[in-house]
């Protein structure tokens, strides 16, 4: 059933719609060796996969501290291709923002060659959103604000990011499975 499925959806489409139909042959009492195969049609839920920000964002976030080399948040977010890092407080609050612009501007305005720490030239936060934020606000939220990358609170935490680039591979996977 997974690999018939695969031929025409994504893989978290396929998960989906393969746990709708078992779920649903469960209880319907059929024994298993008289199982149905799973069709295409039984993962009409699919769009509810990506309603709401706390299923779609990225929630294993590398942040930065306040007194951090910059330098090392570059070499991180080089290695790890990040172009937006949060910066947090020790009790996980988002304070700012590092940004690959940041630091490129920062090594332009740095004549002397000093050692920076995030502190000297982080940005600071324009928006936040909390999990139960629905996709089409957080792009609304994006596009009014001018902003790649939206940070999700919940109690003042940082729980999550979500991107530019999240919301393009979200957009694709809604195009595949239509």
């Amino acid at each position: 059933n997974y690999r018939t499925l695969k031929k025409d959806m994504s893989t978290d489409a396929a998960n989906v719609t393969l746990t709708a139909g078992l779920f649903s042959r469960q209880l319907s009492g059929i024994p298993i060796h008289k199982w149905s195969s799973i069709k295409t049609e039984e993962g009409q839920g699919i769009s509810k996969m990506y309603d709401t920000m706390r299923k779609v964002m990225t929630t294993e976030v590398f942040v930065a501290h306040r007194n951090d080399l910059l330098e090392v948040v570059k070499s991180i977010m080089t290695w790890k291709n990040i172009h937006h890092m949060p910066v947090v407080n020790k009790s996980n609050k988002m304070i700012g923002v590092i940004t690959k612009k940041i630091i490129e501007q920062a090594e332009l305005n740095n004549e002397s060659g000093d050692l920076l720490i995030v502190n000297d030239v982080m940005g600071k936060v324009k928006v936040k959103v909390d999990p139960e934020t629905t996709l089409d606000q957080a792009k609304k939220i994006m596009k009014e604000n001018k902003v790649e990358c939206i940070p999700i609170v919940e109690n003042e935490e940082l729980i999550g990011i979500f991107t530019k680039h999240d919301l393009e591979n979200i957009v694709e996977k809604k195009k595949q499975n239509d």
